[in-house]
Formats: C-alpha cells, structure tokens, sequence
C-alpha cells in the first residue's frame, strides 16, 4: 500500500481486537478497499465497513488505584483489583518500578461499557 494512504488515514483501537479507520476523504477509503495486494486482510483478520450493526462487546481501560497499602502493592493485588472489572491485561512501568506509590496504574479489558465507578 502507498504510504500516501496511511499518512491520509487514522487508525484507532475501538476495544481490544477492533479498530476503526478513519478519513476525511471518502475516495481514499474506496482506493484502500479495492487494492488488489491484499495489505489489509495481511494486517488484520476482518475488514468490513462500520454500520450501526457492528457491536463492540469490550474496552481496554486503565484503573488508577489510590490508597493500597505499601505492604500489598505487588502485581497480586493489582490483578485481584483488576478481576472486579474484568480480564488484567497489566500494569505500567511506574506501578511496577515504585516509581510512585501513591497511585497504581492497572490495565484492564472489560465488558463494562458504562463509566466505571469511583469506590
């Protein structure tokens, strides 16, 4: 694919295994669809146009965790903390490096599509 289409194209992770593509050019969409060289079937399993009919059943989010205590911030806890929402994807560098122990920062794929409460 010519590097002119993706300088032109901007791709978003929607949930954890779909993103949408978007621009503002209608044409280059078509000229992406109709390559014949196969580079979006080789960088994703699915192509399909959005419509209101596509469900995105997940997220990824980050949980910033206030108030654990020294002597349970460990990966554990983060992953207990992390099965209440959903599935522990990890944590980032600085919770994992002590690089702050006021906040720890947790990934998490989840189902919840509404906000996620404050406890």
């Amino acid at each position: 694919m010519s590097k002119a289409y993706f300088g032109r194209v901007n791709i978003k992770r929607i949930s954890s295994n779909m993103v949408v593509a978007c621009c503002k050019k209608e044409e280059i969409i078509h000229k992406i669809e109709g390559l014949e060289d196969g580079t979006l079937s080789n960088l994703f399993s699915k192509v399909e146009r959005w419509s209101e009919k596509i469900q995105v059943d997940n997220k990824m989010v980050w949980l910033a965790c206030q108030g654990i205590p020294l002597h349970v911030w460990n990966c554990m806890m983060f992953q207990n903390i992390a099965k209440k929402y959903g599935e522990f994807l990890g944590v980032d560098i600085d919770t994992r490096c002590f690089k702050s122990v006021v906040r720890g920062n947790v990934h998490v794929l989840t189902k919840r599509l509404t906000k996620l409460m404050k406890y």
